[in-house]
């Protein structure tokens, strides 16, 4: 949290409501916290996620996704929502959820090059500096848990930046090129809320099939997921890059992001519920070698 507030510094000649955004950001990380510590019901938090979406939309960061204002407050809401819930999911490995932000953030950086410094830069600079700093904490095995509160924290702060590309940017690919920055987090999210329904449970309870469980099933370390992690967001950003700068379509690495996903998601049983046929449980020792090989 300490990193977002250094971030106003860049915004002290701004008119735009960045204090709004800071208190939105918080109340994402107290509700978090407050779940690290005490635990609170899932249903809480969505309700949260969802006052805070709209109170981006009041203040003007939205998806412009329809021409019903209501329609596109709605969406704004989910997307926030489904934002912030998808890096917590991601934080079931150690360094997984800084690895993915971090080069997400630093994509960021690359996309608001050309723009006045301002709020929206200084967040991604503060992102990606803090993300790289407490993953000498939390990488393989953790010293640090960011825990609930920075895990969310980060999913809102991604968010935000989405939702500011769309907002500065009237072009057709002012949303879909940053969403792509975080199109690893968001399909494994989709796929676990997938799979969930299809067993008739919960979308908000946990299981082990994400892609990092089921790839510790096939005999992948935890050092080897992080890489091919790493080296997927970065591959998403390049291509999300390459298309702001017209340099190819818009749609081809949309499609492109999501037919890939979906294929691996397939292939690695990401949208099957949990069954005793599923795959051979993570043995101890092996998940304590991937822990400690680092």
């Amino acid at each position: 949290m300490a990193g977002v507030l250094a971030s106003t510094i860049f915004s002290l000649r701004e008119t735009q409501p960045v204090g709004g955004v800071i208190a939105i950001l918080a109340i994402v990380w107290a509700v978090g916290l407050l779940d690290d510590l005490k635990g609170t019901s899932p249903y809480l938090r969505l309700v949260v996620d969802f006052g805070c979406g709209a109170m981006l939309w009041l203040l003007g960061w939205k998806l412009q996704w329809f021409s019903n204002p209501y329609l596109d407050c709605l969406a704004t809401m989910a997307f926030l929502a489904f934002a912030i819930n998808a890096m917590n999911m991601l934080d079931g490995m150690d360094g997984l959820a800084l690895t993915v932000s971090g080069i997400a953030s630093a994509g960021f950086i690359v996309l608001l090059a050309g723009q006045p410094i301002g709020f929206a830069s200084g967040l991604a600079w503060a992102l990606a500096a803090v993300c790289a700093a407490m993953f000498l904490y939390n990488r393989p095995p953790a010293q640090i848990f960011i825990g609930d509160s920075g895990s969310t924290l980060l999913g809102a702060a991604l968010a935000f930046l989405v939702l500011d590309g769309a907002r500065t940017d009237s072009a057709a690919h002012s949303a879909v090129v940053p969403l792509l920055f975080v199109a690893l987090p968001l399909a494994d999210a989709f796929a676990a809320v997938i799979r969930r329904l299809r067993a008739r449970q919960s979308p908000f309870g946990g299981d082990r099939r994400h892609f990092y469980d089921l790839l510790l099933r096939r005999g992948w370390s935890v050092g080897q997921i992080l890489w091919a992690s790493g080296i997927t967001t970065l591959a998403f950003v390049m291509i999300s890059l390459a298309a702001a700068h017209d340099h190819i379509g818009v749609w081809l690495p949309l499609f492109g992001c999501a037919g890939l996903c979906g294929f691996f998601g397939v292939q690695l049983g990401s949208f099957e519920p949990e069954s005793p046929a599923a795959g051979k449980p993570i043995s101890a020792t092996h998940l304590k070698q991937s822990l400690n090989e680092e």
